[in-house]
């Protein structure tokens, strides 16, 4: 099983990632872009990012928490 996490620099992103391997899932089988890498904002982006690795699930961890500075 191919698995993509965005958000994986906060706590709940970091926590599946490490549980993920924990069960057994191999570090090359999970896609876990920083922000930095990958721009959620961007849907072409996200496109592509998910075209290159055709992941089986997607966990959207990623969260915006400066909600006072839209």
């Amino acid at each position: 099983m191919r698995v993509m996490i965005t958000g994986v620099t906060g706590q709940l992103g970091h926590d599946i990632y490490n549980e993920l391997i924990k069960r057994g899932v191999h570090r090359e089988d999970i896609y876990a872009p920083t922000h930095k890498e990958l721009d959620l904002k961007e849907p072409l982006d996200v496109l592509e990012h998910v075209i290159n690795f055709f992941p089986d699930v997607i966990l959207p961890c990623a969260d915006y928490t400066a909600v006072d500075k839209v």
